[in-house]
């Protein structure tokens, strides 16, 4: 038959399951071909047929190709073998390059022992064009020839010596490299001391980048006053002056640092000011017109040794260091003693002071050390007595303890509407449990037809709990309203703030949520593989519950979304900030709080049995996560 042009090579990649590779080129026996595996660093290995492959035809004829089949031998036994994903497997045609064919003089032949011969032959011209396809040719019109690559050396590149010779070398000569000037005076530098110099690196520049570590760098860079000039006088800073330590010496007087207009010094200009000597005299930082620095209209250097480093934003001055040593006077001050400034004089220490004192201010006078007796004794260990007539129910104000001092938290659940013209009613734990006061509700939304918020349990479970129902029912459908109930409770807690909610598995629709700074086990038996969810409704063949634990920032963000300044519109839930500008992520899920928790006060307290002063300790615990529950974090719409 005839040889089409094709061909001679197929590539393919493993998968760890294919073990069988075709290929379409005609071969005349099963050794004709070479099987290479290569790995993922590109190490070729040549597979060896019988050990490694098989080779076969479905006619045996090998005349339009055929497959090879990788194998292994297991407990002397060849089986079917699949490479790994990573590796790839090329088949390409390797004949001998012989002829074995005799032809006697004066004898007949078959046209196939005639047509073989010559299928070889092409084949092998098929298989020697596909090897100069693969190596570096010269161009047509190129006049050379014999042009040979020397042994191969170690460490050198190849380059031509001449128009017709190549070689190997180790250096370049910058003569025959068209390079400018100054890439000449770099490339002929000997060594990295010259090469830095025709950079012009300076020695600060140096000590920076020979930096192995970015503390190291961070060091280098804070040392960047490495300039210093002195002034006894008055000084306006320059522009010159970037980078500077300047030493005021105040012995004449006060002295004045003018500072440049933060215009002119541009962002990012860098100056330290330093007041070198003892004298009571200080160095002020002034800034020019009505310049600030941090706020300020000026700063007051006053003690030995004292600095202040100063950046300006190219509208003022900001203070990112400063040092004020020479106040503690640590060679003279009293050990138990406290320092006391008055106006712009020194800075001096108190006598030591004993156990229960106080400072007590007197007018235009310093402040003394003095004990306090009388109904109240105040020592090393706080206030340790009171008498006992000395504080009545008339004394304290209706506002004299602030929510801040009686630690109470709020938490929340809600309902959405689930379907048109029906209502879902559900039962929720409510948050802080026995620990909570009464309950508020509301509803957000449009299409509202009714609701309702009681305080009534419909499923009854073996743990006290303290639950609300939430109904709702809206004309509409499913999420174009929710109902919310809300309840404040004292807690002694808030380790970890928690968000629930409960979804639809198929629609991933948002159906219930809870939220508080405490687990629904608070305040509600305590027991966290009891109530590990709010969620009464909760089935879960269908439903899926999401625990969402964010941090005190993003709660601080969602608590200041919940004020509306609008007094014609009311305030909002958490839970509807969530459902506004929050979308569950769901390819990221966290990690469950490993903190322990507070669950409640401990039981069997009989308080009219406890000593006083006796402290309570809250009950902690490390909460599982339930196997039904997944952890993921928000991310804002």
């Amino acid at each position: 038959m005839t040889v089409q042009a094709e061909d001679i090579r197929v590539t393919y990649d493993a998968d760890g399951v294919t073990t069988d590779f075709a290929f379409e080129f005609k071969i005349f026996a099963e050794g004709d071909i070479d099987v290479i595996l290569t790995d993922d660093e590109g190490n070729e290995t040549t597979l060896t047929i019988t050990d490694d492959y098989t080779v076969s035809d479905s006619n045996g004829s090998f005349e339009s190709g055929g497959t090879i089949s990788t194998v292994k031998e297991v407990d002397g036994v060849m089986v079917a073998y699949a490479w790994a994903d990573g590796y790839t497997i090329t088949i390409v045609l390797n004949l001998d390059l012989s002829q074995e064919t005799d032809l006697p003089y004066g004898a007949n032949y078959k046209s196939e022992t005639i047509e073989t011969m010559v299928d070889k032959l092409t084949k092998i011209c098929q298989q020697l064009d596909d090897a100069i396809a693969r190596t570096i040719i010269l161009t047509a019109n190129s006049a050379l020839s014999g042009l040979t690559i020397p042994d191969l050396e170690a460490g050198k590149y190849l380059y031509a010596v001449d128009a017709t010779t190549l070689g190997w070398a180790t250096s370049v000569d910058a003569t025959a490299i068209t390079v400018s000037a100054y890439g000449k005076t770099l490339i002929d530098d000997l060594n990295a001391a010259a090469a830095q110099t025709t950079l012009g690196i300076s020695a600060y520049i140096k000590t920076l980048l020979d930096d192995a570590t970015s503390s190291a760098a961070l060091k280098t860079l804070l040392s960047m006053f490495h300039t210093s000039i002195a002034k006894t006088a008055t000084y306006t800073v320059t522009t010159a002056d970037r980078g500077k330590l300047i030493n005021f010496d105040c012995t004449t007087g006060h002295l004045v640092a003018d500072l440049p207009a933060a215009a002119t010094a541009g962002n990012g200009f860098a100056v330290a000011l330093k007041k070198t000597d003892a004298t009571a005299n200080y160095l002020t930082a002034d800034p020019n017109a009505a310049e600030l620095i941090d706020g300020g209209a000026s700063y007051i250097i006053r003690g030995a040794n004292d600095f202040l480093v100063l950046v300006c934003d190219g509208t003022g001055w900001k203070i990112v260091g400063k040092g004020n040593s020479s106040y503690l006077n640590l060679n003279s001050i009293t050990d138990h003693g406290v320092l006391l400034g008055s106006g712009t004089g020194a800075i001096t220490p108190t006598a030591a002071m004993t156990d229960g004192q106080m400072l007590v201010g007197q007018s235009a006078s310093d402040p003394l050390p003095k004990t306090l007796t009388g109904d109240v004794t105040i020592n090393a260990a706080g206030a340790t007595a009171i008498g006992g007539t000395k504080v009545v129910e008339a004394m304290i104000g209706t506002s004299a303890v602030a929510q801040g001092k009686l630690k109470t938290s709020q938490g929340s659940v809600s309902q959405a509407c689930v379907t048109a013209n029906e209502t879902t009613t559900t039962q929720f734990t409510l948050p802080g449990g026995e620990y909570g006061f009464d309950i508020q509700g509301k509803y957000s939304g449009t299409n509202f037809t009714s609701g309702a918020v009681n305080k009534t349990m419909t499923t009854i479970t073996t743990s006290y709990v303290t639950a609300v129902l939430l109904s709702i029912r809206s004309d509409a459908g499913a999420g174009t309203c929710t109902i919310y109930a809300q309840q404040r409770y004292v807690t002694s807690s808030g380790e970890v703030f928690w968000i629930f909610i409960l979804r639809d598995k198929v629609t991933k629709d948002i159906i219930s949520m809870y939220q508080a700074p405490d687990h629904p086990c608070f305040g509600n038996g305590g027991k966290p593989l009891i109530v590990s969810h709010p969620f009464g409704s909760y089935d879960p063949s269908k439903h899926e519950i999401i625990v969402i634990n964010p941090s005190d920032e993003d709660v601080y963000d969602m608590e200041e979304a919940c004020i509306i300044d609008d007094e014609t519109k009311p305030d909002k839930d958490i839970l509807e900030i969530v459902l506004e500008n929050y979308e569950i992520d769901e390819d990221l899920q966290t990690e469950w709080p490993k903190k322990e928790i507070t669950v409640g006060l401990p039981k069997g307290h009989d308080w009219k049995r406890m000593a006083e002063g006796s402290k309570v300790t809250p009950v902690k615990k490390r909460l599982p996560q339930p196997e039904f529950i997944t952890t993921r974090r928000l991310y804002k719409k």
